[in-house]
């Protein structure tokens, strides 16, 4: 009977299967971008390269691996789970675990490729993973996998590192995967601190990095142009749950915008908000802000769930009375921004919808808002002049004009005389609005809000740029209202008859054609999936001391079970004795023959060398005991007995 032993081992062990079920998981529920996917799939490739072949641990090498991997894992998921202030991003932490525990299949396979291309395919997959995480983790990542990686080369070679090395001919391989990941590292930063600042200037405008903007929102200023990559991004940013029994289409009013920051200085393609210490309204407690008394039956309360990276922003829906479940210190400026003191955590808050103002309170309109760069003064005003008579009929010339006919004027030609457009062209050396206006035509929400914004004041009507995301997506699996990154927009509040109105700016047809196709109901599913993922990390954050450690120690139970269980199926290994003293025997024999192989030369040469003298039946031996020690290929009694034959002195009787 054929022994049950290391040559019927699988490469696919528990810990890759529970690290390539859960790592899409919690990409999704980190609200990591649908592209990150890409990474997992690469993830995937890269592992599966071994599926079919040998492993080449033992079932005790293979068990004391995954418990330490495992810890790894579940040491870096609660160092992550128990942090003071987690962000969504921190999620990648625990992608970080997961991927500690496919190490072992991602390094230790013999694929076609060999080791050198599996570890540089997983090294390039984890680079992918740079652009979405912070430097820390990012180092920790390739840290760990390089570390784990070299430690499991050691451990499970029986001649020790350098033959290992020569034996699957990977020395070279190896050194340009590193010189890869340490040059890439350097590249961005991570391994060279100090370089830092210079490196980010450099490569800022090729990695999409120093931007002053975020999704939706900027707080303190935000550059013209900073939106173009978030407009292309399918990241789950908020999400608006109806209070509890209330279904989407009993809500009075859907909210069309959600209000974050509002700007009343511009200065060459970037617009400040200038605001003084004592202009903000500070909350004393936590709990509730009050902006006006809702009118009767005519509102809505909204839980709105930060499930992206924000920062303090707190969104404001239209017709805002009151925000509820805030931490004290929350604080609204005179611009009608509210911002938390620290990142939202838990990232929820409610707000009651049903006010009788469009904006929340914000100052009446001061020369701020009116003012224009002396070089745009003169231009803007005789374009603008041109718009309003242009847009104006006989007869309402007549009647004299108004903010309101102006602003609808200036609206309706910025809508004629421009298209909407996702890419916009740098201006040579003009500002970045008046190039629109004048020479490129073409733009996205920012130039448009801007140029209206602009206009407006050199006909004397104050206007403020406001930032924030529309609200254009109903996930009905779960019964709420999604807000994607693709969904940043910014618009124009213009002061007209005493009070702020919002005006938009951007052609709505464009505006509506340039999102796309619809989510489907794997892209809802796939939202649904994210938002539960974090309702349980949500609730491990919430776990006490004792709970965390009896959770560990049932889950350190239960893998030990499993392994146990797994290792009872396998079977044990024959001795490895047996292998070494097939080995043994056969270099004696070859010794007499002046075949010594010396301590450096790997089984593989030395077959090599055997076979150039003559001697093809030891060399297929010395390459088949290759194969079982490295490889776990082949049967072990079986090339017991083929050594035994060709070692055995002619005319001796073979032993039963």
């Amino acid at each position: 009977m054929r022994p049950a032993g290391l040559a019927k081992m699988r490469p696919m062990g528990l810990a890759a299967t529970l690290a390539l079920i859960w790592i899409p998981v919690f990409l999704v529920g980190s609200g990591t971008p649908l592209w990150a996917f890409g990474v997992f799939l690469s993830i995937g490739a890269a592992a599966s390269l071994g599926f079919k072949r040998r492993f080449e641990l033992t079932p005790t090498l293979q068990a004391a691996l995954h418990v330490v991997v495992l810890g790894i894992g579940l040491g870096l998921a609660l160092l992550w789970g128990r942090s003071v202030s987690p962000s969504p991003k921190a999620g990648h932490y625990v992608t970080v675990g997961l991927l500690c525990l496919a190490v072992p299949r991602l390094y230790l396979v013999l694929g076609r490729l060999g080791h050198g291309v599996t570890l540089a395919f997983a090294l390039i997959a984890i680079m992918g993973l740079s652009r979405s995480m912070s430097r820390e983790a990012f180092g920790v990542l390739v840290s760990v996998f390089l570390i784990l990686s070299l430690l499991e080369v050691v451990a499970s070679r029986a001649h020790g590192l350098r033959a290992a090395f020569g034996e699957v001919r990977l020395r070279w391989k190896t050194a340009l995967a590193l010189t890869l990941a340490l040059g890439i590292m350097a590249a961005l930063g991570s391994s060279l601190p100090a370089a830092e600042g210079a490196v980010t200037e450099y490569l800022g405008p090729y990695m999409g990095e120093g931007q002053t903007a975020t999704s939706g929102y900027s707080e303190g200023s935000t550059r013209i142009g900073s939106y173009q990559q978030i407009l292309e991004s399918d990241e789950v940013m908020l999400r608006l749950h109806p209070s509890p029994g209330v279904a989407l289409d009993s809500l009075k009013a859907v909210p069309e915008r959600l209000r974050g920051q509002a700007y009343q200085t511009y200065r060459a393609g970037t617009w400040v908000a200038q605001t003084q210490a004592d202009d903000i309204t500070r909350l004393e407690e936590a709990g509730r802000l009050e902006f006006a008394v809702p009118s009767p039956g005519s509102g809505d309360t909204l839980e709105v769930e930060l499930a992206g990276e924000l920062g303090r922003a707190v969104f404001l829906p239209e017709h805002s009375a009151a925000l509820e479940a805030l931490p004290t210190g929350t604080a609204m400026d005179v611009l009608g921004t509210v911002r938390a003191p620290t990142p939202l955590d838990p990232p929820f808050y409610r707000v009651r919808t049903g006010g009788l103002s469009e904006t929340p309170p914000q100052s009446e309109a001061g020369d701020d808002d009116r003012r224009l760069p002396p070089m745009l003064l003169k231009r803007l005003a005789k374009l603008s002049g041109s718009m309003v008579s242009e847009g104006s009929s006989p007869a309402r010339r007549s009647e004299g004009s108004s903010p309101a006919r102006t602003i609808e004027a200036i609206v309706s030609s910025l809508h004629r005389d421009n298209r909407y457009s996702l890419t916009q062209d740098e201006p040579p050396e003009d500002d970045v609005v008046w190039f629109f206006l004048s020479q490129s035509h073409a733009g996205h929400c920012e130039l448009f809000a801007s140029a209206l914004v602009l206009l407006a004041r050199s006909q004397g009507i104050a206007a403020r740029y406001v930032t924030g995301f529309l609200v254009r997506e109903r996930n009905e699996l779960g019964g709420w209202l999604v807000v994607r990154a693709r969904d940043a927009h910014a618009w124009a509040e213009v002061y007209i008859d005493g009070h702020w109105k919002v005006v938009e700016a951007t052609p709505p047809g464009p505006l509506l054609a340039s999102r796309g196709p619809e989510p489907g109901e794997l892209e809802h599913r796939l939202d649904l999936l994210g938002h539960h993922a974090w309702k349980i990390v949500r609730r491990l954050q919430g776990l006490g001391t004792l709970e965390l450690g009896a959770l560990l120690l049932s889950i350190a139970l239960l893998s030990a079970v499993l392994i146990w269980l797994r290792w009872r199926r396998v079977g044990r290994r024959p001795p490895i004795e047996v292998e070494f003293e097939a080995l043994r025997r056969l270099e004696l024999h070859l010794a007499g023959m002046d075949l010594q192989r010396p301590p450096e030369r790997t089984l593989i040469n030395h077959a090599s060398v055997v076979r150039a003298a003559g001697d093809e039946a030891s060399a297929g031996l010395l390459e088949a005991i290759s194969a079982l020690i490295y490889g776990a290929k082949g049967d072990a009694v079986e090339l017991e007995r083929a050594v035994d034959e060709r070692v055995r002195p002619q005319g001796r009787p073979r032993a039963p």
